[in-house]
Formats: structure tokens, C-alpha cells, sequence
């Protein structure tokens, strides 16, 4: 999604048409945050599961690192997002510029102390803490060029989504079944839930945005 509409958001302040760049930029940071919340809860309540799949029983005691880890693509994310989707077509490089070797910086620093302390979690946290820096700073510099805003209604309704994804997720992990079916059975049901609190919660961009995909779909496959 990022990196598609970079040019584009370009082209739209070059062309002084700034209505549509803030209407594309919150449309775009709607679908961030409505997507990564819930997966980034998703997989961190699944984070044994996860290892398990992938690396076996004998990389289990990478859950937490997974864990903590998850927390930082919500930060990556929204930290591109705001570096090249709206700070670098503002021309707002030097700002991207600081925030990196802040991070950079930080990251190098805490990782003497936590890797030290911690361990490979100690890494992980050190990594969140990076993108935290460098996700605050673009969000500071995107909301005072006066380009970025949230609305914390929307916000609310995908935060509850999301607690509902982490209750099932807990719960479908007691289950005494295979690991497969468990993760599989979390993310099915997990969907499912996230989408009918949505539409419960009237949450009004969703619903667009599952109408314009589902029309989206059935013309391709009319096409086809």
C-alpha cells in the first residue's frame, strides 16, 4: 500500500492538489491501523504456535522475542508510512534524517545494555523502542504539517476488535489439539469476530472498505 502511493502523493503536491493528498493520507492510515492492530495482537497471542510451526518445538523459547517483536511492526509500519508517504513528499527529508540516526543510535546504545541483560529479547526490545522512536517523531512532524489527524472513535472501534482477536486467541489456545489446527482455527474465528464487531460497532470505514473490496472482487471474477 506504502510503497504504490508514494508517487502518486508526489504527483499531488507537485500538482498543488492538497485536498486529495489529505484524503488519500487518512484513507491510507486508516487501512494501516485497521490491518495491523488486530494482526499485530494475532500474533503476538500466537507467537508459540508461530515459532512452533516454523522452527519446531526446540525454538520455543523464541515466543517472547515474537512477542515483543510484533509490537514493533505496528511502529515500522506507521513509521514508513509517515516518513514516505507524507514527510518525504513534503519535502520534510531532514526530519526522516533525524529521526533515523536517532533511532539508529538508540538502538545501537540499548543493545549493549539489554543484550546484556536479556539477551535475544533484549534485542527484540531495543528494536521496538527504534521504530517507536523513529514511528513518534514522523507522527509528530506528520500532525504539525498539519497533513495527519486521528479520528479516536475509529481508533476505539479497532482497538476493541482487536481485544476481541486476543480473547480468542487465548482461549482457542487451550485447546488440546494439534498446533495446525489450533492456529489455524485462531485466525478463522479470529477474522470472523474482528469483522462482525466491526460492523456491530458501526465502524463506517470499514464497512466502505469491505464494500468497495467485495465489489472489487466480483467484477474480477465476472471478468474471468
Amino acid at each position: 500500500i506504502i510503497v504504490v502511493t508514494v508517487p502518486r502523493l508526489s504527483f499531488m503536491i507537485k500538482q498543488n492538489k492538497k485536498e486529495e493528498f489529505d484524503q488519500l493520507v487518512f484513507r491510507i492510515q486508516k487501512i494501516l491501523i485497521m490491518m495491523i492492530l488486530p494482526v499485530t495482537v494475532g500474533v503476538a497471542f500466537l507467537s508459540r504456535e508461530i515459532i512452533e510451526l516454523v522452527g519446531g518445538s526446540s525454538y520455543l523459547q523464541g515466543k517472547t522475542t515474537l512477542a515483543i517483536l510484533s509490537g514493533a511492526i505496528v511502529f515500522s509500519l506507521l513509521a514508513t508510512f509517515y516518513t514516505s508517504c507524507i514527510m518525504i513528499p513534503l519535502k520534510l527529508e531532514k526530519y526522516v534524517l533525524i529521526a533515523t540516526i536517532v533511532s539508529a543510535l538508540t538502538n545501537i546504545v540499548l543493545n549493549f545494555l539489554f543484550i546484556h541483560y536479556f539477551g535475544h529479547n533484549g534485542a527484540a526490545i531495543t528494536t521496538l523502542i527504534s521504530e517507536g522512536i523513529v514511528c513518534g517523531i514522523g507522527g509528530y512532524y506528520s500532525i504539525k504539517s498539519g497533513k495527519l489527524e486521528m479520528q479516536m472513535e475509529f481508533l476505539f472501534k479497532v482497538l476493541t476488535g482487536s481485544c476481541f482477536v486476543a480473547i480468542i486467541c487465548y482461549f482457542i489456545r487451550m485447546l488440546q489439539i494439534t498446533v495446525i489446527c489450533r492456529t489455524l482455527i485462531a485466525i478463522i474465528v479470529s477474522v470472523v469476530f474482528y469483522f462482525f464487531v466491526e460492523v456491530i460497532l458501526q465502524n463506517e470505514f470499514f464497512i466502505e472498505e469491505m464494500k468497495v473490496f467485495l465489489i472489487y472482487i466480483i467484477r474480477r471474477n465476472r471478468r474471468d
